[in-house]
């Protein structure tokens, strides 16, 4: 994707935006180009049906098909991704210059609510880079919670060690008739 080399890019799409003129009849677009400087048009803020008409498309629809074509073939390159990145940033902080000097002016009746639509920008700013630093969460036991793990830990413990091997000697002869079947065997019977 060269939005850079379409020709509409800069003062000149802006123009293109604001007197609503036919690029296409000048430029001569086709194809992909086309498709480019709509697009182009789009991330400054065009309209689908505004973008449609400078650049020669039919309809707004026609346009908003061929514009997703191009974004779906380009958004595979990081390198496009990242000239995408740039342009949002760019289209974020025009939208914070904005909107910054009434969100500062105490004096400013609806200072607040400029204040929030600035906060808001520069928080999806960040997120647009990942700048946030990740959440981290530390749980801790408390000390009678740890207390109460080790009791029982040594309550298992102690189990173990008191336990004794059967005495078969003493045992009821009932119980040891029978034939002990090695592993080896289990396997051959089952």
């Amino acid at each position: 994707m060269a939005i850079e080399d379409d020709g509409i890019t800069g003062a000149k799409g802006l123009e293109a935006i604001n007197d609503d003129e036919n690029l296409n009849a000048d430029l001569n677009l086709k194809g992909e180009q086309k498709a480019e400087a709509a697009l182009a048009l789009i991330l400054y803020g065009a309209s689908w049906s505004k973008a449609a008409r400078i650049t020669g498309y039919s309809s707004a629809f026609r346009c908003r098909q061929a514009v997703e074509r191009v974004l779906a073939t380009s958004a595979n390159s990081s390198l496009d991704r990242d000239k995408m990145r740039v342009v949002t940033e760019k289209r974020l902080n025009k939208l914070l210059q904005s909107v910054m000097l009434r969100a500062i002016d105490p004096e400013d009746p609806e200072h607040l609510a400029y204040n929030a639509r600035a906060l808001a920008l520069v928080d999806r700013i960040g997120r647009l880079y990942g700048v946030d630093a990740p959440q981290q969460f530390q749980i801790t036991a408390t000390d009678e919670r740890i207390s109460e793990y080790v009791g029982r830990v040594r309550q298992l413990a102690g189990a173990d060690m008191e336990a004794e091997e059967a005495d078969i000697a003493n045992a009821d002869p009932d119980i040891i008739e029978g034939e002990v079947i090695g592993d080896s065997d289990a396997e051959s019977t089952g």
